[in-house]
């Protein structure tokens, strides 16, 4: 399955926010100043609990295909593997710090 999407790491750049309470920022991935490179920069009034989710999307996508690869029909697949990461990533997309 090919990605289309600019890969994680997706971060905050909060030097924009000279506007109204601090919620005007950018999230950035990939080489998000270089044209025809796989990135983007995306800012605007963000809050910070978007932000968090926004910036754990691709790695919630991939636990997800991931996840859809490692249960087999007969149910043996590595529960444990696959909560633990998805903890972290609910953690992150909370604002937390992964584990």
């Amino acid at each position: 399955m090919a990605t289309r999407y600019t890969k994680g790491p997706w971060v905050t750049d909060k030097t924009l926010s000279t506007h109204v309470e601090n919620e005007y920022q950018g999230i950035l991935a990939g080489q998000p100043y270089s044209f025809g490179k796989e990135g983007f920069n995306l800012s605007g009034f963000i809050s910070d609990a978007d932000a968090n989710l926004i910036k754990a999307a691709p790695e919630m996508f991939e636990l997800l295909i991931a996840f859809t690869k490692a249960v087999p029909n007969d149910g043996s697949y590595n529960y444990q593997a696959c909560m633990s990461k998805a903890t972290d990533l609910i953690t992150k997309a909370l604002g937390g710090t992964e584990s």
